[in-house]
């Protein structure tokens, strides 16, 4: 073989392994529920893994309507005592963090996965105003706050939530919510509390209202 093949040859083979990191690098993350290693986003709770209330539709206790609890609700380890420490589910970069009527202290998190794949996390209910700060970047596992019963709930719990959005996600909630375990790796001990009910709601333990027709959040 002459030298020009062998050059040749040589930046082919230099050109497949730049695409092939390229596209490893642009590949979206897929859990696989039987190798919890896969799940890209940490359990927000560390020292908690209960659920009271899971995702999916409920009764509005105050309407009777049927209206979306858009997360998961995240008991403390002792109940009703808050303080537990909340932790950041996967590095990105803070886009709200301060208090609402509806969601008390509550924190925003926007996480690019690859181009125009968006996910945004939000904890809420928090104990005091959180530790980091709007356009801050964050890693995963930093200390987003502690559990608390700040803005329109009964219980102390975490509410948090994993919203999708082929672009960059504001405040807004035109953001689409999933379910949560779709993309964080739950507790080898995890306990659901309450799960869907037979007409397909939600048991909701807290008397607390999320919709997504709620404006301020």
């Amino acid at each position: 073989m002459n030298m020009k093949k062998k050059k040749l040859i040589a930046s082919i083979l230099a050109v497949a392994s730049i695409l092939t990191v390229i596209s490893s690098a642009h590949a979206k993350v897929e859990p696989n529920r039987e190798d919890p290693g896969t799940y890209p986003f940490k359990w927000p709770v560390p020292d908690s893994s209960k659920i009271n209330s899971d995702f999916g539709y409920r009764k509005d206790p105050k309407t009777g309507k049927r209206v979306l609890h858009a997360g998961l609700d995240i008991a403390p380890v002792k109940r009703g005592v808050s303080g537990d420490k909340v932790v950041v589910a996967y590095h990105g970069t803070v886009v709200r963090s301060e208090e609402s009527s509806s969601y008390g202290h509550v924190v925003y998190i926007n996480h690019e996965l690859r181009r125009n794949d968006w996910v945004q996390t939000r904890y809420a209910h928090l104990r005091k105003p959180a530790n980091v700060k709007k356009k801050e970047e964050v890693s995963k596992g930093t200390k987003v706050g502690e559990m608390g019963d700040s803005g329109e709930v009964t219980g102390v719990h975490l509410h948090f939530e994993t919203r999708e959005s082929s672009k960059e996600p504001d405040t807004s909630n035109k953001s689409e919510p999933v379910d949560p375990l779709n993309y964080v790796e739950p507790p080898r001990s995890l306990d659901v509390i309450s799960t869907v009910d037979e007409e397909g709601f939600v048991p909701n333990p807290y008397n607390e209202r999320y919709s997504e027709e709620t404006s301020d959040q």
